[in-house]
């Protein structure tokens, strides 16, 4: 949001795809040898995702008033920052056992419109890895391209079954699925 308030929407972009990569690779170089002791605590995952919170906030207020060349770059910028670090930290939210943890993820996890992942990964992906039914475990000498379409819509449909499982209760996966259509389209509009 800071470069697009500045006129600059692709800096972020820039940033994470060419600065940040190059900065760690010189810090690789760099002989550093003390232990890693940092523990994520609770606060740590929610400060983070205060942060992205405000993000989409800014997001759906500032995106009225842009141009759509502005809108492309904040949106590449917001999905790569969203998808690289979003989702890996939606998952360890996801595996937490307080509510407001599971929420935050869920809410992360609707900026990517992959709502429905904590949902599959929790309560199918662990109970069915590494077997031949778990859309989320590639098969033996399965090409990148041939398991990206069936993780993404055995995810998906693996999801939309074990929502229907749960008797008397919403079915998750289109709740989250509408949410995040309407989130992406009062955007938009």
């Amino acid at each position: 949001l800071i470069g697009l308030t500045m006129g600059w929407p692709w800096l972020t972009l820039l940033l994470s795809v060419f600065l940040l990569p190059m900065l760690e690779w010189i810090a690789q170089k760099i002989p550093f040898h003390s232990p890693s002791t940092f523990q994520w605590g609770s606060w740590f995952p929610r400060v983070v995702m205060l942060g992205v919170t405000m993000q989409c906030l800014g997001m759906v207020f500032m995106a009225q008033e842009q141009s759509w060349l502005h809108l492309l770059w904040l949106a590449g910028s917001t999905g790569y920052v969203a998808g690289a670090i979003g989702i890996v930290l939606a998952h360890e939210l996801a595996h937490r056992r307080a509510f407001i943890d599971k929420a935050l993820a869920r809410v992360l996890l609707l900026t990517v419109a992959y709502g429905h992942y904590a949902l599959e990964h929790n309560r199918g992906h662990h109970r069915a890895a590494a077997t031949y039914p778990d859309p989320a475990t590639a098969r033996r000498e399965e090409s990148l391209w041939r398991f990206l379409p069936r993780y993404y819509s055995g995810v998906f449909t693996e999801s939309l079954k074990l929502s229907q499982a749960m008797p008397g209760k919403l079915n998750e996966t289109w709740a989250l699925m509408s949410v995040t259509v309407f989130l992406f389209t009062s955007v938009t509009l």
